[in-house]
This record gives structure tokens, sequence and C-alpha cells, in this order.
């Protein structure tokens, strides 16, 4: 499997995915009360693709407003260990890619809040790779059974991701799901937290229109 890197991740370490354990990722809110249909909420968190930010801010609470982005605090499917959500919209065809930032947990806890919630996720999307992905500054390479001690030293990013390949089919349109780990001293000791991004089969058209709003004036 080919995966799009940068070019300081192109020493990403793929391996398949290996037995890895889980918990319960969603809590469920009533759709009726934010006025969507519940049956039109099958994705993640509630969201579906194309969905207009307009119709975003009225099933959400605690919504922030940016430039080409929504954030998200109240999704309409909660999760306790969510942080909050950026939404990230196209212009013509509407809700394309959801990041989604989780709680702050002790480094400690960084193998058993990976390997769960990965269980969790493979449930709905199958069997992922997991991968490695080294800082800048590592050079020497880093062995599958030395990740997560790697995560808690800050050398890198332990992820997984779920993707269409041959006949693979995401569900909710979705193209690709990705679940990553990383380690930081916040002068509190070491914590860690999940990064999930979720994007659509329209993300293309997210990407391209970024690139010429980039490109003008220029």
């Amino acid at each position: 499997m080919e995966l799009k890197m940068q070019p300081h991740n192109q020493r990403f370490q793929l391996i398949p995915q290996k037995a890895l354990l889980g918990h319960a990722l969603a809590t469920v809110v009533a759709a009726a009360l934010f006025g969507y249909p519940a049956a039109s909420l099958a994705g993640p968190f509630g969201y579906d693709q194309g969905m207009t930010r307009e119709t975003v801010k009225k099933i959400s609470k605690d919504v922030r407003e940016t430039k080409g982005a929504l954030t998200v605090k109240q999704p309409p499917l909660a999760n306790e260990n969510i942080q909050s959500l950026t939404l990230f919209f196209s212009k013509k065809s509407g809700l394309c890619s959801i990041i989604t930032t989780g709680k702050l947990f002790p480094a400690y806890s960084t193998e058993h809040e990976f390997a769960e919630t990965v269980r969790v996720l493979s449930e709905k999307y199958g069997k992922p790779h997991i991968g490695f992905e080294p800082n800048r500054d590592v050079h020497q390479a880093i062995r599958p059974e030395d990740w997560y001690r790697a995560v808690m030293e800050e050398k890198g990013t332990l992820l997984a991701l779920w993707a269409e390949e041959g006949q693979r089919r995401l569900p909710d349109s979705l193209r690709t799901v990705r679940l990553s780990v990383t380690v930081v001293d916040i002068g509190k000791g070491a914590m860690g937290t999940l990064l999930f991004v979720y994007a659509f089969s329209n993300h293309e058209e997210c990407l391209s229109e970024s690139r010429g709003d980039r490109s003008k004036g220029l």
C-alpha cells in the first residue's frame, strides 16, 4: 500500500496491524434535538460528507467560525474523550474533512489509549495499517517493537491508517481515516494525545481550492 507523505516523512515505517484491544468510542446524543433527521447522522460524530456550514452550525453547539473551517466543542454525536473538532469545507461540495483532537492523558497510558481506540475503529472500518513516523532529528531506524517507547521518548508519532484500496471501500463516503498518538511535555509532566483525521471522498476538492486560494495574486 502506498502512502502519500510529506518529504520529511519518507522514512515512514509500515506493517500490518497486529492484535489490538479497545474501548467504546461514541456516546449518542439524540439528533432530533438539533432538528436534523437521525437517520442522516451516519458519519463521524454525526457529520456527513457534503454538509453545509449552515447545517453543521444548526446541529452542533459551541461553534466557532474561522475562514474555511468551523471548530466545534459539542457535535451531534458526542464523545467524552474528544476535546474539539475542526471541520473543513469545499466551496462547491460542502464538508470534506474533520480533524479531531482528543483530551490529554498521562503518557504511561499511551499504549492502552492507542490500542483501545484502534480496536474500536477497526470494528467499523476494518483492518488498518500501523506505522511510525520518526521526527526529523531522528536518524536511526526504530524497530516496531520499540515504537511505543519511541513515542514516549518524543521521537515520533505512532499511527493507524484505514484507506480505500482495491475493492475495499470505507463507509460514510470516507476515503481515509487516520489515528495518531504523540507525547509532549507541557511542563506538568509528559502527556499523550490522540489525533483523528477523517477525509471524505471530496477531500481533493478542498485541497484544490486551498491551493488556488494560496496562489491568488502571487
